[in-house]
């Protein structure tokens, strides 16, 4: 397996089959704030020859936010799952 490294995504979402442009797939972020979702997860998953169409190794859910997230705001609870997540995918992939 070649080693293209570790891509992450905001959201609990499969990578991008390529089939689709920035404007058809917006940022899960913005769209789960945009959307009024409660909350938000994330994805970390592996590189490959299509960047984004490499397997899932971790995701996370339960992200709260809130009434009024800001970006700050959102960072702050994102880390602690983001920094896990990311240890977690080094064991896994």
């Amino acid at each position: 397996m070649n080693d293209y490294g570790y891509g992450l995504h905001s959201g609990r979402t499969a990578p991008c089959t390529g089939s689709c442009d920035a404007a058809d797939c917006p940022a899960p972020a913005l769209a789960a704030i945009r959307a009024g979702d409660p909350s938000i997860g994330l994805t970390v998953h592996r590189m490959d020859e299509g960047l984004d169409t490499g397997p899932v190794l971790v995701q996370r859910d339960g992200i709260v936010l809130g009434e009024w997230v800001t970006p700050a705001l959102l960072w702050s609870r994102m880390g602690p799952v983001l920094a896990e997540a990311l240890t977690e995918s080094l064991d896994v992939g």
